[in-house]
């Protein structure tokens, strides 16, 4: 019987957990990864920003939006 795509992914996870225990994956510092976090999560939310930018009907709502925009841009400069 074919086995599923979600126990091939379960499998693909266990290899990859394996492969970090011994060392052959390089190691992140948690500075390094929450600044990644940070970074990754500003990105989507700049895409979620520019979504509703290009859907915007409402002047006002466009320069909050563009005002958002703004900051999380300021914000990624200065990770």
């Amino acid at each position: 019987m074919a086995r599923g795509w979600e126990s091939k992914n379960v499998e693909d996870q266990q290899e990859q957990a394996k492969m970090g225990t011994s060392g052959t994956k390089m190691q992140i510092d948690p500075q390094e990864q929450e600044r990644n976090r940070k970074k990754r999560g500003l990105e989507l939310a700049m895409s979620k920003i520019n979504s509703d930018i290009a859907n915007a009907r409402d002047e006002r709502h466009k320069q909050m939006l563009e005002s958002a925009k703004a900051d999380i841009d300021r914000q990624l400069k200065t990770l």
